[in-house]
C-alpha cells in the first residue's frame, strides 16, 4: 500500500502561499535521474503544487519538499477559525492510479 504522511509538521500552509513542508510516502519509488516535477502531479484540491522536489528515494520511501499553491480562497469553504481543507494528492504522471 502506498501511503502520505507529513514530516516533523502538519500539511498546512496559508491562503497566500506557504513555506515548503516534507512529505515522506511510503512505497513509492522515484528516479534521482529525473526532475521530480516530470515525474508527478502534485495537488492541493484542483490546484498544482507551486514547487515539489525530490529530498530522498528508495524501495521503502520516498521523501518530497512541497510547496503550496497560492489559493484564491473566495470559492474555499472555511471551517471554524478560519480553516479551509483541501486534499493533498500525489500521483505518477505516467500513472495517474499510482498515489497517494
Amino acid at each position: 500500500n502506498i501511503a502520505l504522511a507529513c514530516v516533523a509538521t502538519e500539511c498546512r500552509a496559508p491562503s497566500e502561499g506557504g513555506l515548503p513542508f516534507l512529505v515522506t510516502i511510503s512505497n513509492f519509488f522515484l528516479s534521482s535521474q529525473l526532475a521530480a516535477s516530470d515525474q508527478l502531479t502534485v495537488s492541493f484540491g484542483s490546484m498544482n503544487a507551486a514547487a515539489v522536489s525530490l529530498i530522498s528515494s528508495d524501495a521503502s520511501s520516498t521523501v518530497l519538499q512541497i510547496t503550496p499553491p497560492t489559493y484564491d480562497c473566495s470559492a474555499c469553504a472555511f471551517e471554524s477559525g478560519g480553516v479551509a481543507r483541501v486534499d493533498l494528492s500525489v500521483a505518477m504522471q505516467a500513472d495517474a492510479s499510482r498515489g497517494a
